[in-house]
């Protein structure tokens, strides 16, 4: 997962490649990530992160978490699957 910001960018789609994972286990991340993408823009906001944060137990478990939602917000910051 990486941080972007809401400013669009001009690139083309590219084929999302990590040592270490199989095709199989990106295309479940990656469907884990379409489904806490609720808005289907490709990128996960803040408040859809803490929504899907809460939904998995961490809710109350990890405080270090949301101090990071916070800081994504703060920034107008969103995370994309790349």
């Amino acid at each position: 997962l990486k941080m972007r910001s809401k400013v669009p960018a001009k690139t083309a789609q590219r084929k999302v490649v990590r040592p270490g994972l199989t095709e199989d286990e990106i295309e479940e991340l990656k469907e884990a990530f379409n489904l806490f993408d609720t808005e289907a823009t490709g990128k996960i906001d803040p408040r859809e992160l803490k929504s899907a944060m809460q939904s998995l137990g961490f809710e109350s478990k990890n405080p270090t978490i949301f101090n990071m939602i916070a800081e994504l917000e703060s920034l107008g910051r969103e995370v994309d699957f790349e």
